[in-house]
């Protein structure tokens, strides 16, 4: 389910591809995005893709990502999509509506960060740590609203849930707002909880995560005039 927005019709330069997908876009959202309470542009998925890919329905990172919305491997399988003999993640019938799946997921997990492992795994009697810190948080200030759980979803689909709510966490460790993008990003690493967390996460590689993790979300809203 979404609200009504505008049309997908976009010039962004990416070339013929760039409208091809439009109807798989917003079928792909009606079908699969469950959040009335916070619809999701299909503009805006459509962006993503063009960051993920740049409408290349072949794409395939260093890191083994593939397709439109460059799927992970196991998050593909996760989610019903086969490899072999045919990679699925390469048929946009079959990425898309995968792709919003997975940042409706993300926005769960952002939304309710007491169920992570209920969401992820459906185990949830398992609690993660930084989320019920990020919940106890949320009864006393509310849950993200508008751009900045915008902001958060979209981060989440490129560095990961866990991450983000490792970030969140050590936002209210830090006395910042975690409910605040820009917070999170801090000034540069050194007073960043994002930065920590991809300390936490990605080792050796926190800083060019950081950095991607950061510009991840400004990429998308750019091209959608959202910012």
């Amino acid at each position: 389910m979404h609200a009504e927005f505008g049309s997908l019709e976009t010039n962004w330069g990416y070339g013929p591809a760039e409208n091809a997908y439009n109807d798989l876009i917003e079928e792909a959202i009606s079908q699969h995005w469950e959040d009335p309470d916070h619809p999701l542009d299909p503009l805006t998925f459509k962006a993503l893709i063009a960051v993920e890919s740049a409408f290349k329905s072949g794409a395939v990172s260093r890191t083994g990502c593939a397709g439109l919305v460059q799927l992970a491997p196991d998050t593909a399988k996760r989610f019903g999509l086969s490899l072999h003999p045919v990679d699925e993640r390469l048929i946009p019938e079959k990425a898309i509506p995968v792709g919003v799946k997975v940042l409706a997921e993300k926005q769960k997990v952002v939304l309710q960060p007491d169920n992570y492992y209920g969401i992820l795994l459906n185990r949830p009697e398992k609690k993660l740590e930084y989320g019920t810190i990020v919940h106890n948080h949320y009864l006393q200030k509310g849950t993200p609203q508008g751009l900045d759980l915008l902001h958060l979803g979209l981060a989440s689909y490129n560095g990961g849930g866990g991450t983000i709510m490792r970030a969140m966490a050590k936002a209210v460790q830090m006395g910042k707002d975690p409910l605040n993008w820009k917070a999170l990003v801090g000034n540069g690493p050194n007073d960043s909880p994002l930065f920590a967390a991809c300390q936490m996460v990605y080792k050796g590689g926190a800083y060019g995560k950081y950095q991607e993790m950061s510009n991840y979300p400004k990429k998308i809203l750019a091209l959608t005039n959202k910012l």
